[in-house]
């Protein structure tokens, strides 16, 4: 995890992104907030601040981003409740969408385990569609002990610089449902959005001829939309372990979120 890449990148955020009112920064695991809460306290002051505003989304709602094919039972259990302590204790709030965006598989003992634990929908984006073929990508994940949580799995978390107009348009293209949700930021596993970025948005969404409609949100807002919609069909127990090698990988640590409503025809 590039840790002094985070503090020294989002200088430029807290001056001119959030003082766009589209904006919404979503961001999730422990470590990272406790990195920021004692090495630039005024920063994490600052978050604060934003969180109550809404402009700071905490997402996910775990410790970090775990391995989900390995660990025990009762590892999962203290990675959800040790950070709902501290998202509650610094933030005052509870992320109900849990989010594991590299690891690379899942077992389906997480499903009981998030729900038990005040959790009710999940993204995801490994295994890829050629390694783990699916009917829909958004569907009902069942436990063994008969548990259900949303689930989604995402295609992609980033876009190239200046370009993130052109990666929501495909990827909402590839989607089939009336809503879907887009996850986008310049880089890999580091890079936020930039304001050009947020202006291309903006320059779409004036359109005439636009095809869709784009909205700033959190994976929240995306799964109570879906969910209002009826737009769930298939149900999965789902154990999709899959293991193409050992890698140590980075995290994602600045992803925001932005679920494009598709017009009705």
């Amino acid at each position: 995890m590039d840790s002094g890449r985070f503090f020294k990148q989002p200088v430029y955020p807290w001056r001119s992104i959030f003082l766009d009112e589209r904006y919404i920064f979503c961001h999730n695991e422990v470590t990272v907030y406790k990195y920021v809460e004692e090495y630039a306290p005024e920063l994490f002051t600052k978050i604060q601040e934003l969180v109550k505003k809404g402009k700071w989304h905490i997402m996910g709602g775990w410790y970090l981003q775990p391995d989900c094919n390995m660990p025990s039972g009762e590892s999962f259990v203290r990675q959800i409740l040790e950070a709902k302590r501290y998202f509650l204790e610094k933030f005052g709030v509870h992320p109900t969408t849990a989010i594991n965006f590299d690891p690379f598989g899942h077992t389906v003992g997480l499903v009981q385990i998030m729900k038990k634990c005040g959790q009710d929908s999940y993204i995801f984006t490994r295994p890829y569609g050629s390694q783990l073929d699916l009917d829909d990508d958004l569907f009902y994940w069942e436990g063994l002990d008969g548990s259900k949580i949303k689930a989604l799995r995402a295609h992609g978390y980033n876009s190239p610089l200046g370009n993130s107009r052109e990666v929501i348009e495909r990827r909402a293209n590839d989607d089939e449902h009336e809503t879907c949700v887009v996850l986008w930021g310049v880089g890999n596993h580091g890079g936020g959005p930039t304001i050009k970025n947020i202006q291309l948005i903006e320059e779409y969404n004036k359109k005439e001829d636009r095809k869709y409609d784009l909205k700033m949100a959190n994976p929240v807002e995306f799964f109570e939309k879906i969910e209002a919609d009826g737009e769930y069909i298939y149900a999965y127990e789902l154990n999709c372990g899959y293991l193409a090698a050992i890698q140590i990988v980075d995290i994602p640590m600045e992803t925001a979120v932005t679920f494009t409503a598709k017009p009705y025809v």
